[in-house]
């Protein structure tokens, strides 16, 4: 750059290191949203296993179902099914959002690159392509994110329209 500083190249510099915290942070913080996502899921779906085999034992007994909570017991397994779609809905946004965050660290990270003459920066290979690139991190999320969404809306409709 023609009229460059040693106060604006140590601008730069300070700029590039924040990219690169920010771009660690959102990458961190998308795996901290999947293990999340497992342990939740996990979660909502042993209790709504575990509602539906207590509603079975007490139908199999031939007696009535009792109130939980002011809430007939067949409406439980339904409200859990909601909550998985409404969580993974959550999750996903969530998720959109990170992976925006992303390519804006990893867009100004190569303008920085630029700026800096650094040629070889670790965001100039960030977007090179290697082999199969269908199959990235952000694609296999969105699959299973969608699986189990697809998951739960099954099972909100089977209970919400079982005979």
């Amino acid at each position: 750059m023609a009229n460059e500083t040693p106060e604006s190249r140590e601008n730069l510099r300070w700029e590039y290191r924040e990219v690169a915290a920010n771009h660690r942070f959102y990458v961190g913080l998308r795996f901290i949203i999947a293990a999340l996502t497992a342990t939740l899921q996990s979660a909502l779906l042993t209790f709504y296993g575990q509602t539906k085999e207590a509603i079975r034992k007490i139908q199999e007994r031939g007696e009535p179902l009792p109130d939980w909570f002011g809430i007939q017991p067949e409406i439980h397994p339904i409200s859990i099914a909601f909550v998985g779609i409404a969580t993974m809905l959550a999750i996903f946004f969530m998720e959109r959002r990170n992976v925006n965050r992303l390519r804006i660290m990893i867009a100004r990270g190569m303008e920085l690159e630029f700026k800096l003459g650094l040629g070889q920066g670790q965001y100039g290979r960030l977007d090179e392509k290697e082999g199969i690139t269908v199959f990235t991190y952000t694609w296999s999320l969105n699959i299973l994110y969608s699986i189990i969404c697809g998951l739960w809306a099954l099972l909100f409709t089977f209970n919400l329209f079982k005979p």
